[in-house]
């Protein structure tokens, strides 16, 4: 189960089966079992160990949430709905089986819908805490901030001891651009529970939106410190020594950055720039190089390849890379910028 949380699922399954062979009927391993096949893409046995738990007992409700999720997964999402609307039919005291159908819904984006069923929940059971947040989230969803802060607050009351309510609503402020009011409300979850998965982070984001860089920096390596295998604090230690012209502080925070998270082409961008802006625009262009084997088809790759080619002096190949990423990118927000260099370095 801990491996299954950190998304480890080679590791999870193997313990998972393990137990399995002790005791082939403990539902709580054939359920997660489900769970782990489900996330790895194996629906057909995924399917076959949620089925098996349903035989062992069909009143088991995470056992059907489970297959209905795995349906909804490989299957569809209407075929995942029309199993649970199934279940609250039959079992219509039974809120689990609604709770399910509204995260299955918020999680798809159809916010309206799962609106309307966490708000049923909460007409039954005024005190569920999970209705109110999830609630919450699909009002945010549909952008109605001011609307959805209530619910949130709601989960905080209901359970103190609960810092997720306070989390999302220091999230919902941070979409809202409400910086100071976010740091409240993380620093409030962080007295709750200082274990609380990427607090820190949180705190050090909306302090740097807000252009408080010493709390940023302070919450970054509170973070690291608790998570030093997590690429999150290296990245925002990043951000704020590019924004404060720090450029060798940056790079090195992204080197960081990339040796615990080397997919994918973002961070390499950013690590360029760094270097570049550094005054190492080889380095810059050997890190494009990785980025560009990881995603080719990233247009930032080409701008800032441009970028480096143009203070390396090759105005040429400088052009050429910008051309590509407004032919990767036509409506870029910077075309007019970018066209004006082009123009400037053709010359």
């Amino acid at each position: 189960l801990v491996e299954l949380r950190r998304n480890n699922f080679k590791d999870a399954l193997s313990f998972l089966q393990r137990s399995h062979k002790i005791f082939e009927n403990d539902s709580e391993t054939l359920i997660a079992l489900a769970q782990a096949f489900g996330l790895s893409g194996e629906f057909s046995s995924a399917q076959r160990y949620a089925v098996r738990a349903i035989e062992l007992d069909s009143t088991n409700a995470d056992a059907q949430i489970m297959y209905a999720k795995i349906l909804a997964q490989f299957r569809g999402l209407e075929t995942g709905v029309v199993y649970l609307r199934d279940l609250i039919s039959r079992y219509s005291y039974t809120l689990e089986y609604r709770l399910a159908l509204a995260d299955l819904f918020r999680e798809q984006e159809r916010f309206k819908e799962a609106q309307a069923i966490y708000e049923q929940i909460i007409t039954i059971q005024p005190k569920h805490k999970k209705a109110f947040l999830g609630l919450g989230e699909s009002l945010q969803g549909q952008g109605l901030f001011s609307a959805a802060l209530k619910p949130y607050l709601t989960a905080t009351v209901l359970n103190p001891s609960d810092p997720e309510g306070l989390v999302k609503a220091g999230l919902l402020y941070l979409e809202m651009n409400k910086f100071s009011e976010a740091i409240t409300q993380f620093q409030r979850a962080l007295k709750i529970n200082s274990q609380y998965p990427k607090i820190n982070y949180y705190i050090g984001k909306a302090a740097f939106e807000a252009g408080n860089y010493e709390l940023g920096l302070q919450a970054a390596d509170a973070e690291r410190q608790m998570n030093p295998n997590l690429a999150d604090s290296y990245i925002l230690a990043g951000e704020i020594y590019s924004a404060s012209k720090q450029f060798q502080k940056c790079a090195n925070e992204y080197q960081q950055a990339v040796r615990l998270r080397p997919t994918g082409s973002d961070l390499y961008v950013r690590l360029a720039r760094c270097y570049r802006q550094a005054g190492s625009p080889e380095v810059a262009e050997s890190m494009l190089n990785i980025a560009a084997t990881q995603e080719s088809g990233n247009p930032e790759i080409y701008r800032e390849l441009g970028a480096v080619l143009e203070v390396r002096g090759d105005r040429p190949a400088a052009v050429k890379a910008f051309e590509k990423y407004l032919g990767l990118s036509p409506n870029a927000p910077d075309r007019r910028e970018i066209e004006s260099k082009i123009s400037a370095l053709s010359r």
